[in-house]
């Protein structure tokens, strides 16, 4: 199977961790929530019955600590399956969730 250009680049991008946009943050704090039990849409993440886990390392990241997600919950699903790293593994929860959704391009 031939790669387009567009996927040879996504796979060249694929170990970069976020610097354009802070998004991916939150897509970490939010599968943090889930694996932790917990509703990602009850729950803003400054909310102080979330205490204990502001001291993930992407907490202080977040552009959006007083809003609740956003992201749809297909997304959240894909999210908390991540979400089972220790917080210090972030860059790694990242990188998975980067390699699942293009995996998840290349067969569709």
């Amino acid at each position: 199977m031939a790669l387009d250009g567009h996927r040879r680049i996504r796979i060249l991008a694929l170990p970069l961790l976020p610097t354009l946009s802070d998004d991916a943050f939150r897509y970490i704090w939010d599968g943090s929530l889930a694996w932790n039990g917990l509703n990602p849409f009850l729950f803003t993440p400054d909310d102080v019955a979330l205490g204990a886990l502001q001291d993930h390392p992407v907490y202080d990241k977040l552009n959006s600590a007083e809003y609740y997600s956003v992201y749809p919950p297909v997304s959240q699903i894909l999210f908390g399956l991540w979400g089972w790293l220790p917080p210090q593994a972030w860059p790694i929860s990242y990188l998975g969730m980067k390699l699942t959704v293009l995996i998840m391009e290349m067969i569709g």
